[in-house]
């Protein structure tokens, strides 16, 4: 009866044992120098990035398509506030729902058709 304890303690001591080697790999590698270079590398980039979209959106604010954006985005505001906008999203979705409404209720009538 003492072997299969012995078998249970082993598998554990086991188990235990894997655990701390996968944490000890897991730690090595997050402090390992590679990772750190590509962290570096990563964060580098996504800075670069960032000031490539900033030049961009600063050259765009300064030229037409700027203006022109500016302008839209300004008539939509006004749109907004209106209550246009609203009211063109209320009657797409009252359209949307009744042809979905009717498409069911064809569907429906179709297949009480063939049940009968």
């Amino acid at each position: 009866m003492q072997e299969p304890n012995q078998n249970n303690s082993s598998i554990r001591d086991e188990f235990r044992a894997l655990g701390d080697h996968l944490k000890r790999l897991v730690q090595s590698a997050w402090e390992s120098e590679e990772r750190q270079k590509f962290q570096q590398e990563i964060e580098a980039g996504m800075s670069e990035l960032g000031a490539a979209f900033n030049d961009l959106a600063a050259e765009v604010n300064r030229g037409e398509t700027g203006q022109k954006i500016r302008k839209e985005v300004d008539d939509f505001s006004a749109r907004l506030r209106s209550g246009e906008v609203e009211e063109k999203a209320r009657s797409e979705i009252l359209k949307a729902l009744k042809q979905l409404n009717e498409e069911l209720e064809k569907a429906s009538r179709k297949f009480d058709d063939d049940t009968e």
